[in-house]
């Protein structure tokens, strides 16, 4: 999106350099990151310190133009805080890829919000060409006592 012009700022666990984004960093830079943002996209890993972060607090800093769109997991939102948040004005659509419950119910309140609209959780696809270069690359390593690429980290979560 950068490179289309647009201002992106991010927000992460630990500081970034990232050439063309305004980042922030902890629960300090969250607000700055949300606050005056056309769209907030989630895609946080799900960890006890993001669970639930899509929340009333997260939207009264939204304004009635904001988008949400969430494609990291169902359980960073508060589900019934967004739907008081669309009726308040303070979120004006939310494009949602990922839930708490998965199929969405039928009779789940988002599926009747013209405010929201729901994608079959497909947010991205694996490049099996690359894939498949990264795991035998990861085998290597592993044979040779190398440290692997792209390890999940116990201690943060994800």
């Amino acid at each position: 999106m950068v490179q289309l012009g647009f201002l992106v700022k991010g927000w992460s666990n630990s500081p970034k350099a990232l050439p063309g984004v305004v980042s922030f960093s902890g629960q300090e830079g969250l607000r700055a990151a949300v606050e005056n943002s056309d769209f907030v996209v989630n895609i946080l890993p799900l960890t006890d310190a993001t669970r639930g972060i899509l929340d009333r607090n997260l939207f009264e800093l939204c304004t009635n133009e904001t988008v949400l769109i969430n494609v990291g997991r169902g359980g960073h939102l508060v589900e019934n805080e967004l739907l008081e948040a669309i009726d308040k004005g303070q979120i004006a659509q939310a494009y949602l890829d990922v839930f708490h419950l998965e199929p969405l119910p039928k009779d789940h309140p988002f599926w009747s919000c013209s405010s929201i609209f729901i994608t079959p959780h497909v947010a991205s696809r694996t490049n099996i060409s690359s894939s498949v270069l990264q795991v035998v690359d990861n085998y290597k390593r592993m044979i040779r006592g190398e440290a692997l690429l792209n390890e999940v980290s116990l201690e943060k979560g994800y």
